[in-house]
């Protein structure tokens, strides 16, 4: 059971206490591909924002690969990340998420 007070400090001291995390905050992932962008409208609980980044990554290495297994590849597309409040978080280019060598 937690303890609730106005400042919500008793009830993180007390999760802290127990080992339980700290409330993880809620962030979506917008894919903008080819011109169209496809919504996420579930999102995703993660701990910090770094988090967040560190997931658009993976996810924008996996469309990648993907893609490259199909003999294409977009780096134009984009991840999008927003908070819960609809506010731009981070965005992630394609590009950026790989090092290009060879080229």
């Amino acid at each position: 059971m937690d303890f609730f007070c106005a400042s919500g400090i008793c009830s993180w001291r007390r999760r802290r206490r127990f080992g339980t995390p700290p409330e993880m905050a809620r962030y979506y992932f917008h894919l903008h591909e080819c011109g169209r962008i496809i919504h996420d409208d579930e999102g995703s609980e993660l701990p910090t924002l770094d988090a967040a980044r560190d997931r658009a990554v993976r996810e924008a290495r996996a469309i990648m690969s993907a893609e490259v297994a199909q003999g294409r590849l977009c780096l134009g597309c984009n991840i999008e990340v927003l908070d819960v409040r609809g506010r731009l978080a981070a965005n992630i280019p394609f590009k950026e998420a790989l090092a290009l060598s060879g080229i």
